[in-house]
């Protein structure tokens, strides 16, 4: 997920691209309907448990997003996230502005209908919006690559989008993805033992690790059950393996760590007691000098 800037009041509704048709419009723009912006800046740091820190939502993302509204309102549930079936509030246009910083500026239009998903009254949940105590995520399914750098960047929108309130406090508007491809990033993670077995974090991933405190808490949220249950596994049989390493293994974990700089040949010798066997520039000079006199 993603923490940016959220209710845009110097920004009129009318000045964000409608993207839904006139009739569409037509059936949530009531009598009592209200219009709002929301407002981020791209590229967005990501915080969240799926793609994890250090994630960046480039404005390419943003683009495929709100591409999304062309085919349909994006639907929102006034409360939180437990219910996709729930349509309180709909994203009905957005546009993505280059700005000056080389990222862009991406509006949200959103409209509140005077009544909710169930034939409620929406004038309290619009009041709060006006009163800017309300806060927004946006969920979608993600796509991108890394960069040379390592650093995940999500480009594509692939589906699943909602834009829910979220509890005040919690975040001030997120982007959570949540498509299978964040799942082989945290499997890739532990395949190459970047697991954290302390980490008190709510995330699942830390720091670059998978926590597996926080898999253990996963289990207790119903849509996400089966996800904490095939890490906690992975983790595990990582373990396992771990115990018993194969000496292939080893040596691909070293000659990895020496080429990208995470161990150090002096210390590695050092620390299995074979200092005395390490040849460094002089050694090799001095053995040719010999080998030259026994000729």
């Amino acid at each position: 997920m993603v923490r940016y800037s959220g209710l845009n009041h110097s920004i009129s509704p009318n000045d964000v691209s409608l993207l839904i048709s006139e009739d569409k419009y037509a059936l949530l723009n009531d009598a009592e309907a209200y219009e709002i912006v929301e407002t981020l800046h791209a590229p967005v740091q990501g915080v969240g448990e799926f793609p994890g820190e250090g994630a960046l939502y480039d404005p390419e993302f943003f683009t495929s997003f709100i591409e999304e509204i062309k085919r349909y309102p994006i639907p929102g549930n006034k409360h939180d996230h437990s219910s996709s079936a729930d349509a309180d509030f709909f994203t009905i246009g957005g546009d993505v502005k280059p700005n000056p910083n080389g990222g862009a500026d991406v509006h949200f239009r959103i409209i509140i209908p005077g009544k909710d998903y169930n034939g409620n009254d929406n004038s309290g949940f619009i009041r709060a919006v006006k009163l800017g105590a309300v806060e927004f995520s946006l969920v979608s399914a993600a796509e991108g690559k890394r960069d040379s750098c390592g650093i995940m960047h999500y480009t594509r929108h692939s589906g699943k989008a909602r834009n829910d309130v979220v509890d005040e406090g919690a975040m001030l508007q997120n982007v959570v993805a949540n498509s299978k491809e964040n799942e082989d990033e945290i499997m890739r993670l532990i395949k190459i033992g970047a697991i954290d077995y302390t980490s008190e974090s709510e995330q699942l991933v830390v720091n670059g690790k998978v926590s597996r405190r926080a898999a253990i808490k996963l289990q207790s949220s119903a849509d996400k059950k089966a996800l904490a249950g095939r890490i906690l596994n992975a983790i595990a049989e990582k373990k396992k393996r771990r115990s018993g390493m194969e000496y292939e293994e080893i040596v691909r974990a070293i000659k990895a760590g020496i080429a990208n700089n995470t161990i150090n040949i002096d210390q590695l010798m050092s620390d299995i007691s074979q200092s005395n066997k390490l040849r460094n520039e002089v050694d090799i000079n001095n053995a040719e000098a010999i080998a030259k006199l026994r000729h």
